[in-house]
């Protein structure tokens, strides 16, 4: 499957762009000044409002674009080789260590065991199955995250506060960004409405279950 593209070119024009492409090398510092200078443009508001409401326009009027993006993803996630060239692309990215919030490890690190399904339900089942920041509700095909509020993958093992919320995918998203603004909220959250609960015990929940 192509990729779906909201320009329509043609082979010519794409052959030409990409042929102009090749061979070129640009001077050392060009990606990161390029870079800072992207991030200085759309961090504005009013830049930020423009690309939104450039966005909601557009997805407006082609409601069927969301589909096609979506199958495309879909389909080249489930294809082995792109698999392999992500993979190989973050270990050639992360040379020299893999961090994790404030933690930096030599090996990806895995999550701890503990953290399994039933830890989750149980997570999700003290936030009543909703997403703590847009409150929208768990459904069948859209499953809430559970996030780590400090961002260490090993918290169930390592003695660490088990600090959890559960959190739609878009709201999981934004959470790599601002970090420390996130942690504090989240922590917030948890120690002064919760009083430092996130999540229920087993016999809690299978007390809640069976009462359902």
């Amino acid at each position: 499957m192509k990729p779906p593209t909201v320009y329509k070119l043609s082979k010519e024009s794409v052959e030409r762009i990409r042929q102009g492409h090749i061979g070129i090398k640009h001077a050392p510092g060009y990606s990161e000044k390029q870079s800072a200078i992207m991030k200085q443009i759309h961090v504005k508001p009013e830049t930020r409002l423009i690309n939104s409401i450039a966005h909601k326009k557009y997805y407006a009027e082609n409601p069927h674009r969301r589909k096609e993006i979506s199958d495309y993803l879909k389909s080249r996630y489930k294809d082995p080789k792109f698999k392999q060239q992500i993979k190989e692309r973050l270990v050639e990215s992360w040379v020299g260590g893999f961090w994790y919030g404030n933690v930096k490890y030599s090996t990806r690190p895995q999550y701890c065991e503990k953290f399994n399904d039933d830890f989750k339900e149980r997570c999700r089942a003290y936030w009543n199955w909703e997403c703590v920041v847009c409150g929208i509700p768990e459904s069948e095909d859209k499953r809430l995250s559970v996030h780590h509020v400090h961002y260490d993958k090993k918290m169930c093992c390592n003695g660490s506060p088990k600090d959890v919320v559960s959190l739609c995918h878009s709201c999981h998203t934004a959470t790599n960004f601002n970090r420390d603004k996130w942690k504090e909220q989240f922590t917030k959250l948890i120690y002064e409405d919760h009083n430092g609960k996130s999540y229920l015990t087993k016999e809690e929940y299978s007390e809640l279950i069976s009462n359902d």
